[in-house]
């Protein structure tokens, strides 16, 4: 986006921060057109939408919060509704904005990059469910007058009592912002799908892995080759069609596995039902 707010918008801005709330009006005038789904009215959202104001929650991107420099302000975003959205300024400028929806997923957080500029980045959310979740860490540089996504990285998949015969889990944390290192624990099991009989693991670690600015690709470009899970088997926990890339990035430790009595029916039917699923889908 690039949305100048003239002086007096911005005044009013900063005070309907301090309020917590703003005409709808008001809302309009700065931000544009932007909707609140009728669900919302549970938590009295859409309510107060027909009195004429709705919600803002700020997330200052600086230790001097009464300094608005670089911020967001999430318009309609308490009580987790649909249509939410979060608005990042520079200064008095509007130059992005994001789904806000956060049922499940993280607030907005901060570091500053090596460059001096800031990295904001929250956990976002593509499918949830009984033993399933898939969230991706989204990480953005402030560049300029500009928000440029600088790296995408699993933060968790998770998916329990997999039809095709895989338990998969892995969950991400940031542990430090200088360098930006992420800590995975993950794990691999396989079960018998029409007993539901769980295995023991066969993968089950747990690695650092830092991130490096690269100012050519302006992105953050994780190290991998310093720790113990590779890109290609991060993306093997992607709530996807990924077995065929699991079985090839975890090859050592499937062979390993198989030496395993308790392991070996399991993983052996594994292997056919990917087959026959793979000749299904391949038809």
């Amino acid at each position: 986006m690039n949305r100048q707010l003239s002086t007096a918008d911005f005044k009013s801005l900063k005070q309907a921060i301090t309020a917590k709330r703003i005409r709808v009006n008001a809302a309009k005038r700065i931000f544009g057109e932007f909707t609140v789904d009728s669900n919302c009215n549970s938590n009295g959202l859409f309510d107060s939408v027909k009195r004429g104001y709705v919600y803002l929650q700020a997330y200052h991107f600086i230790r001097n919060k009464n300094k608005f420099d670089e911020f967001a302000v999430g318009v309609a975003d308490r009580g987790h509704c649909e249509g939410a959205m979060i608005y990042y300024f520079r200064g008095n400028k509007i130059i992005a904005k994001q789904d806000g929806y956060s049922r499940f997923e993280s607030e907005p957080e901060y570091f500053t990059n090596v460059d001096g500029e800031n990295i904001v980045y929250r956990q976002y959310q593509f499918a949830e469910g009984s033993g399933v979740g898939w969230f991706n860490y989204f990480f953005y540089k402030y560049d300029g007058d500009k928000l440029i996504p600088v790296l995408n990285e699993l933060a968790n998949g998770n998916a329990q009592g997999s039809w095709i015969g895989r338990v998969i889990w892995l969950n991400a944390t940031v542990k430090r912002t200088n360098p930006l290192t992420i800590k995975m624990v993950y794990y691999n099991q396989f079960v018998n799908k029409d007993k539901i009989e769980f295995g023991p693991n066969v993968i089950n670690d747990s690695t650092m892995v830092s991130y490096r600015w690269d100012e050519k690709s302006k992105t953050l470009i994780g190290q991998y080759q310093k720790s113990k899970i590779s890109k290609a088997q991060i993306l093997s926990y992607y709530l996807e069609d990924n077995d065929l890339l699991f079985i090839n990035v975890f090859n050592r430790p499937l062979k390993v596995a198989l030496n395993n009595k308790e392991n070996r029916s399991l993983i052996l039917s594994y292997l056919r039902n990917v087959k026959v699923y793979q000749d299904t889908v391949g038809r």
